[in-house]
């Protein structure tokens, strides 16, 4: 799994060529940096989520649908941050999250995420949970009647 994680990014990389484990490394007949061992495991699990991929995505004046580039993951709890507004300041918007298959099409049991309200100055993070690994897209639908901008990632 260490290894598929290296792959993903540079950066990813980067951050375990520093912190890794002393298994791995025995595993692998390689020597640790001498800070490694001042790491703590909850620095290890911060490491962890930011060594894996980001898909980011943003649209603007929404009135229907549209839907991100593709990504693949291995599966599992996926978290989504989202920020959102509409273009009048009189409206709220009312939008649905939904993963769809590579193709746009909805997958049986993947129901929408539904985050109403202004999320501009804050984001609010959901989460897609228990995902199987696959290839997927998110598609934003805006459901009220006032257009809507904003952005958003997903951690896979």
């Amino acid at each position: 799994m260490l290894k598929k994680l290296i792959a993903t990014s540079v950066a990813a990389a980067t951050l375990f060529s520093i912190g890794m484990s002393s298994t791995y490394a025995e595993e692998n007949n390689q020597t640790l940096p001498a800070q490694e061992n001042n790491y703590t495991s909850s620095l290890a699990a911060e490491q962890l989520q930011a060594a894996r991929a980001t898909l980011t995505f943003r649209w603007s004046g929404l009135q229907n649908r549209v839907a991100s580039s593709s990504f693949k993951t291995s599966g599992g709890d996926l978290p989504i941050t989202i920020v959102q507004w509409t273009d009048d300041p009189a409206g709220s918007p009312v939008m649905g999250y939904q993963l769809v298959n590579d193709s746009g099409f909805e997958i049986p049991g993947f129901n929408p995420i539904f985050v109403n309200g202004t999320f501009k100055a804050n984001n609010t993070i959901r989460t897609f949970t228990n995902v199987p690994a696959g290839t997927y897209r998110v598609r934003v639908i805006n459901y009220g009647s006032y257009a809507v901008s904003g952005n958003g990632n997903i951690v896979y």
